[in-house]
């Protein structure tokens, strides 16, 4: 094998490599501008508890449990439900 076959054919593969992440680059580059975009969940969670903290009698805290099994507007006492998914029991 000449040496400048051997170069071209590198030279091919870096290239079709870089055509192959190109298109998958960009789409990663593009969820990650979509998200930043729009605050998460979590942090919409922690402005609507810094808004109600002054008026909040009654804290629940837990796992997902809390979060979907009780309601804080159920309570005689104004609560807050600060519950989420996948935070353990502990």
């Amino acid at each position: 094998m000449d040496t400048k076959d051997g170069a071209r054919s590198a030279v091919g593969l870096v290239g079709k490599l870089l055509l192959f992440l190109l298109p998958l680059v960009a789409v990663l580059a593009w969820f990650e501008v979509q998200l930043a975009r729009h605050p998460e969940e979590l942090e919409r969670k922690q402005m609507a508890w810094k808004r109600a903290c002054g008026g909040t009698r009654i804290l629940i805290l837990g796992s997902s449990h809390a979060l979907f099994g009780l309601r804080p507007d159920g309570f005689s006492q104004p609560a807050f439900n600060l519950g989420w998914v996948s935070q353990t029991l502990y």
